[in-house]
């Protein structure tokens, strides 16, 4: 394989051969247990729709049409736009 993709035949390593952790032994939690729900908490569809529902600007609270998934509304200088499949990337995955 490195012959056909040009790669010198050398032992590579991923970072170091120094022991990085204590004793060896990665002690920090799964980063699946931490970072997933923080984000789910934070970017939630229903939670920025329940933020808007619960505003009062120019007047007026809420939306006077709810959002749908998909779903692009101005009203009274806001814009919401909400896609369904997408994440932060939204050109590439939509």
């Amino acid at each position: 394989m490195q012959a056909a993709i040009h790669v010198p035949n050398i032992n590579w390593i991923e970072c170091t051969n120094n022991i990085v952790f204590v004793n060896g032994i990665d002690q920090t939690s799964p980063s699946v247990y931490s970072i997933p729900p923080n984000v789910i908490e934070k970017i939630i569809v229903e939670g920025t729709r329940t933020v808007i529902q619960s505003m009062t600007w120019h007047g007026m609270q809420e939306f006077q049409v709810e959002p749908n998934l998909g779903f692009v509304h101005t009203e009274r200088d806001l814009t919401y736009v909400e896609l369904a499949l997408c994440g932060h990337m939204v050109p590439q995955f939509q």
